[in-house]
C-alpha cells in the first residue's frame, strides 16, 4: 500500500509539473477584452486562475501524502537516512525512472514527504567536518545520495524554479500583451474617432458644396429666367415700336402723297392760268401764231469786249414781252 501511495504521489507531482509546464495563455480560454476595464483586469484574472490551479494541485498532493504519512509517524524518531534517501529518489527521480521503465520499491516503513522536510531542516546544522572537496556542507541525507542523484535532485529543483519563473514570465508577458492590446485598442479608438470626424467633416463639406451648388444653380436659373423675360419684353417693345414706326411711316407717306398731289394740282392750276394769261396777252396784241413762230435772222455776240449784232438765220426771234414776276396773274 505504501509503495502504491508513493508511486501515486510521484505521478501526481509529475502531472502537476506537466500541468504547469503545459499552461499557456491560450488554454485559459481568454476572451479578448471589449472595453478598457476588461483589458486592465485581464492580467489579474490570469494570475488568479494560475493561483487557484497551484493551490488545488498542492492541496491534492497534501491529501495523498497525508494518507500515507498517517500510517507510521514513529519512523522519524529512528532518523533513518536510508528511508529519506529512498523518499527523495522516489519523488524527485520518479519521472526519469519511469522513462527508463525502472521502478523503485520503497520500504514498508518509509516516512511521508512532510516529515522528511522536517528531517532535512534538522540536518542543516551539520558539523564543519562534513564538507565535500569544494567546501560545501554535506547533509547526512546528501551523503547517502550518489553524485548523479544529487545532480538530478538539483536539476529537479532548478526545473521547479524555472517553471515558476516561466509562469511569472508568462504572466508578465500577458500583462505586457494586455497593455499593448489596450494601447492598440486606444489607438484604434482614436483613429476610428478621427476617421469618423473626418467623414463627418467631409459629409458637412459635401453638404455645403451641394447647397452652394444648388444656390448657384437656382441663381443661374433665375438669371436665365430674368434674361429671357427681358428678351421677351424687349421683343414686345420692339414689335410695338415697329408697328408705331410703320404707322408713322404710312402716315408720313400719305401726307407726302397728299402734299405732292396738292402741289401737282397747284402747279397745273398755275400753268393753266399762265396759259390763259398768255393767250389773253396774245389776243390783246393780235400776234398770230406764225408771227410768233418766226425767227429773227439777227443774233448777238461779244467780240473784242463789245456786244455786236450779226446775221444768223438759226437764231431765235427777239422777245417782245418779259414777265418780271414769273408767270403770275
Amino acid at each position: 500500500m505504501g509503495a502504491n501511495v508513493i508511486h501515486h504521489t510521484a505521478e501526481s507531482n509529475d502531472s502537476i509539473q506537466s500541468l504547469f509546464s503545459g499552461i499557456s495563455l491560450t488554454n485559459l480560454e481568454l476572451s479578448y477584452p471589449s472595453t478598457d476595464n476588461d483589458v486592465l483586469s485581464g492580467a489579474n484574472r490570469i494570475n488568479r486562475k494560475v493561483s487557484r490551479l497551484s493551490e488545488a494541485s498542492e492541496s491534492r498532493m497534501r491529501r495523498h501524502l497525508s494518507a500515507y504519512s498517517g500510517r507510521k509517524m514513529n519512523y522519524l524518531d529512528n532518523n533513518s537516512d536510508e528511508s529519506h534517501t529512498h523518499l527523495i529518489r522516489t519523488h524527485l527521480l520518479a519521472p526519469y525512472i519511469r522513462k527508463t521503465s525502472s521502478k523503485v520499491v520503497p520500504p514498508q516503513d518509509a516516512p511521508s514527504l512532510n516529515s522528511h522536510k522536517n528531517a532535512l531542516a534538522s540536518s542543516l546544522s551539520a558539523s564543519p567536518g562534513d564538507r565535500n572537496n569544494n567546501g560545501v556542507h554535506l547533509l547526512p541525507l546528501q551523503k547517502r545520495l550518489t553524485p548523479w542523484e544529487r545532480w538530478m535532485a538539483k536539476k529537479e529543483a532548478d526545473r521547479d524554479k524555472a517553471t515558476l519563473e516561466l509562469t511569472k514570465l508568462k504572466a508578465q508577458n500577458e500583462s505586457k500583451r494586455q497593455l499593448e492590446e489596450q494601447k492598440r485598442l486606444e489607438r484604434k479608438r482614436i483613429e476610428k474617432a478621427k476617421v469618423q470626424e473626418w467623414i463627418e467633416n467631409k459629409n458637412m463639406d459635401a453638404m455645403k458644396q451641394k447647397k452652394l451648388a444648388e444656390i448657384a444653380r437656382l441663381a443661374q436659373k433665375a438669371e436665365a429666367t430674368k434674361k429671357k423675360a427681358q428678351q421677351i419684353r424687349a421683343k414686345e417693345k420692339y414689335q410695338e415700336w415697329l408697328k408705331r414706326k410703320r404707322k408713322e411711316e404710312q402716315a408720313e407717306s400719305r401726307r407726302y402723297e397728299e402734299e405732292r398731289y396738292v402741289r401737282e394740282l397747284a402747279f397745273q392750276e398755275k400753268r393753266r392760268q399762265a396759259d390763259a394769261s398768255f393767250q389773253a396777252w396774245l389776243r390783246s396784241h393780235k400776234v398770230s401764231a406764225t408771227a410768233a413762230n418766226r425767227r429773227s435772222p439777227h443774233s448777238y455776240c461779244i467780240a473784242d469786249g463789245m456786244l455786236i449784232k450779226y446775221f444768223d438765220r438759226t437764231s431765235a426771234p427777239e422777245p417782245e414781252f418779259f414777265n418780271k414776276k414769273d408767270w403770275i396773274s
